[in-house]
């Protein structure tokens, strides 16, 4: 996050409304902080929505990686076409609360990067990889038996199998919770 707000502030920002707002350069802010700042919260909330897909998939740094490129570089170049007076603003397109810009964007970084990095390791004990043309399409680089389970000694001994829910009302109270937030988010988001 705090690599995200630099990358947001120094270009990211800028990228996004430099046709729209007053703005000097790259990291200036102009005199609208607030809009600054809820921009910001919605470029970071596109770059988290790849955090659930990756978890289990890929270190620290890489996601940090690409975080910072979804806040500071991905997301301001769809925010502009969208919101800054871009080409779809143009010819009239209106993006509902930020469910294309926001989401969609966050969802299509989640789906190309799992396609690259394949399932998580021992998720699915009859996993066969890709083959063919399709095992270059999406990067395959491992056998059917690096995802069905850990095969070194040391990858066993941190291993966690992946467990089904065992508490529907922790998952009931999670989807609630979900629910009240897009419910504040996105009609809080259209004045």
């Amino acid at each position: 996050l705090c690599i995200g707000v630099l990358a947001f502030f120094l270009f990211g920002y800028y990228i996004a409304y430099w046709d729209t707002h007053q703005i000097g350069g790259f990291a200036d802010a102009g005199v609208d902080l607030a809009h600054w700042f809820c921009c910001f919260s919605y470029a970071t909330t596109a770059a988290t929505i790849n955090s659930g897909a990756l978890a289990g998939r890929v270190a620290f740094f890489p996601y940090l990686f690409l975080s910072t490129v979804m806040t500071g570089v991905l997301y301001p170049i769809c925010a502009y076409l969208s919101w800054g007076n871009g080409w779809l603003q143009q010819f009239g397109f209106v993006d509902f609360a930020g469910s294309v810009v926001v989401h969609q964007v966050g969802a299509v970084s989640a789906l190309v990067s799992t396609c690259i990095l394949g399932p998580r390791i021992g998720r699915f004990k009859n996993y066969r990889s890709w083959k063919g043309v399709w095992s270059i399409v999406f990067w395959e680089r491992h056998d059917d038996a690096y995802y069905q389970e850990p095969q070194d000694p040391a990858e066993k001994k941190v291993f966690i199998p992946f467990r089904k829910c065992r508490h529907p009302v922790q998952l009931l109270f999670g989807t609630f919770l979900l629910l009240v937030g897009f419910l504040a988010f996105n009609p809080a988001s259209t004045f």
